[in-house]
């Protein structure tokens, strides 16, 4: 049953008018790691750093659309859940045999301490590029499904000794399945100015946004959850809340590119239905990138632990990202992301690069990591 909510969990992030994921789902610089603090282009700049949505071009318009996915379930956390649920109907007010219970415990075992999480993002951007005030608007609608269990070994020990002294009854069970989902949608402009300082280029962006915000928290007993309860309204809560980003950028002659940028300036907490507290923290992120020709490679660093909004773990990560410009028209990247925290899987994330025609590209990404993670992504975009 529990891989029947996860599906309807993900039918209803995908659908919800908000969304959040914890990395900004853009192909072409997910293929590169996510790394694009100081080595992006206007294209794809809005919501890395704004500053980077500057432009000397008198006069250009650029659109991109993306989505994509990725998740992870080492642990097998929702088929054991699935099959435990069934296990506990079989034998509800029933004595169990000393199999079933064995299989009973066995299952709770692999559940305690197992994690699941699974994004979702979409993200268009529309760029007006101008040597004055350049801007480009833009909507991120995004999602992260996190799920854990609670297990109790009062469980373990109730199933053992129902086995030889009496009949066993699913109510008195106490472990528990707790999934959360945190969807913001993302809806603002990036405005950036450069200006020149002895040869040097400094951009100055600000990106304010309205953050729509819905949190979904659902916590039952492993044997009473129930895939409807889950799509229902009961355990839900949503917010509007203002925000903005800032950033910084310069450019140190044709080639070495530094970037600073401040997330979500605004802090705030948001109660959920589980009367539990998601903090949504600031994260100051910098950059450095080499750039010969149309070859990059990129080093960004978050330089502070910051919770992550869905599983209010503390993550930190660190970025390492290339682009190689094969032939006219065709460029291959690949990257590393790694949590100096340790609760964030590590990521080797790889893609290409298609012009098209002068008018379009198309991005490709995939993402392989720990924990069994896979995701890809993938993104039009058109310039005139």
């Amino acid at each position: 049953m529990l891989k029947r909510l996860t599906i309807g969990a993900s039918t209803f992030l995908i659908c919800s008018s908000s969304a959040f994921a914890s990395d900004f789902y853009n192909a072409k610089t997910l293929a590169s790691g996510s790394v694009g603090i100081a080595g992006s282009d206007f294209q794809h700049a809005a919501l890395l750093n704004p500053a980077l949505t500057s432009s000397k071009d008198k006069s250009r318009f650029d659109f991109n659309a993306s989505i994509g996915i990725a998740g992870s379930d080492e642990d097998e956390l929702l088929e054991n859940a699935e099959d435990l649920e069934d296990e506990l109907d079989d034998i509800d007010d029933s004595i169990p045999s000393s199999a079933e219970v064995d299989d009973i415990v066995d299952l709770l075992e692999d559940l305690d301490g197992a994690e699941a999480n699974f994004e979702f993002g979409s993200y268009l951007q529309f760029g007006i590029a101008n040597p004055y005030v350049s801007m480009a608007v833009f909507v991120n609608l995004s999602s992260d499904l996190y799920i854990t269990t609670d297990i109790d070994n009062s469980d373990i020990a109730a199933l053992n000794a129902a086995a030889d002294t009496a009949v066993f009854d699913s109510d008195t069970v106490t472990s528990e399945v707790i999934a959360t989902s945190v969807s913001i949608g993302e809806y603002g402009v990036a405005l950036a100015k450069d200006f020149d300082l002895n040869g040097i280029r400094l951009g100055i962006g600000v990106s304010p946004k309205i953050q729509d915000i819905v949190i979904y928290d659902y916590r039952e007993t492993v044997d009473r959850y129930d895939e409807d309860d889950f799509d229902s309204r009961r355990n839900e809560s949503d917010d509007t809340h203002f925000n903005i980003d800032a950033g910084l950028h310069l450019s140190l002659g044709d080639s070495l590119m530094l970037g600073v940028v401040l997330k979500d300036i605004i802090e705030e907490e948001f109660d959920t239905e589980e009367n539990r507290e998601l903090a949504l923290e600031t994260r100051l992120t910098a950059g450095v990138a080499y750039q010969y020709a149309n070859n990059v490679i990129e080093v960004n660093m978050d330089l502070d632990s910051a919770k992550d909004f869905a599983s209010q773990l503390d993550t930190q990560i660190l970025r390492v990202g290339a682009q190689l410009d094969l032939v006219k028209g065709v460029a291959l990247r690949a990257g590393y992301r790694h949590d100096m925290e340790d609760n964030k899987e590590d990521l080797i994330t790889f893609g290409a690069g298609f012009n098209a025609s002068k008018l379009m590209t198309i991005d490709i990404a995939a993402i392989l990591g720990e924990d069994d993670t896979y995701g890809g992504v993938v993104q039009f975009g058109f310039s005139f």
